[in-house]
């Protein structure tokens, strides 16, 4: 069964470097974070995959809907190419 936090845990390996995956109970929750980031939330609402980021939680970066077990690495890598775009937005000088 595919759940947000393997897609966190998947997304992690695709960001490389230094970003982890924790998962929350359950893993219907998974956490993305490096040094010097936003912590990056994967949850599931109204049964679509949502992505936030603390700093700004009222703020869904995107929603993915109809994800697939056989989906899996391409939602990981549309996940990891938000966080980079998120990230290089929020902190360009990073």
């Amino acid at each position: 069964m595919t759940t947000p936090a393997a897609v966190a845990a998947r997304a992690a390996k695709i960001l490389g470097g230094v970003w982890q995956a924790t998962a929350g109970p359950w893993e219907a929750t998974g956490h993305l974070n490096a040094p010097e980031t936003d912590t990056y939330t994967l949850d599931v609402e109204d049964g679509e995959l949502r992505l936030t980021a603390s700093l700004d939680p009222g703020f869904s970066i995107t929603f993915l809907d109809q994800v697939s077990p056989s989906g899996y690495e391409v939602v990981a890598e549309t996940i990891a190419d938000e966080i980079r775009q998120h990230h290089t937005t929020a902190h360009p000088d990073k």
